[in-house]
């Protein structure tokens, strides 16, 4: 799941808004976004865990920009969003706009529109990815196990099938282009993991591929 959480995350350097991801992925079928789940387990928590680091990357300083701001999360009512006595659910925050907009500045980072279909590849497709590369590197056996976990671990929609067989449904030759595509425009983050290569340069599906292992 760090794969989706660093997503998100970049995403917020790059132009999009907390609301716009958290949205997505909702949508998707998700009970929240990364973002609603760091406001519920505290903003805090990620800022103490990079205590006494000394290179602390990018992607999480508009995080600790909010965090300064008293911006605990539920736990105040205040975060990525407000928490309103009297209303339903988390309400958005102007001011978190200019906090993010204030760091993407300082880091010299241009903003711009993300399309949806951006913030949903790159959230689920990283997903697909990392899932990949924990299979080729024999870490996971299978990819219904992956799918099991995301399932029952953290909540991936079941109509979805997990995000392996997602990936079977959309193609995974599509995956991997896009994930060739984000590689070339943000780095490492997005390596292609070579099983995800091999299967779309074989146009198999990784229900194929776990057959193959399985005979």
């Amino acid at each position: 799941v760090q794969a989706y959480n660093n997503q998100g995350r970049e995403l917020l350097l790059s132009g999009a808004y907390p609301h716009q991801v958290d949205k997505m992925a909702t949508g998707f079928g998700l009970a929240m976004g990364p973002f609603q789940l760091q406001a519920l387990v505290g903003l805090g928590l990620l800022v103490r865990m990079h205590e006494g680091v000394a290179d602390i990357p990018d992607r999480v300083k508009p995080h600790f920009a909010v965090h300064a701001q008293d911006r605990q999360g539920r736990a105040n009512g205040k975060g990525f969003y407000l928490y309103e006595e009297g209303k339903r659910g988390p309400q958005d925050d102007p001011e978190v706009v200019r906090i993010i907009d204030g760091v993407r500045d300082k880091l010299g980072y241009a903003s711009r529109a993300i399309s949806e279909e951006e913030i949903h590849q790159r959230l689920f497709y990283a997903l697909v990815n990392a899932g990949a590369h924990l299979l080729g590197e024999g870490v996971a056996l299978r990819p219904g196990d992956i799918d099991v976990v995301y399932h029952f671990g953290y909540s991936f929609p079941i109509y979805r099938g997990g995000p392996m067989h997602y990936a079977d449904q959309v193609g995974v030759n599509n995956v991997y282009e896009a994930v060739v595509g984000f590689h070339e425009q943000y780095g490492e983050l997005w390596e292609p993991a070579p099983l995800l290569r091999e299967l779309a340069e074989s146009g198999k599906t990784f229900a194929q591929w776990q057959e193959e292992q399985a005979g």
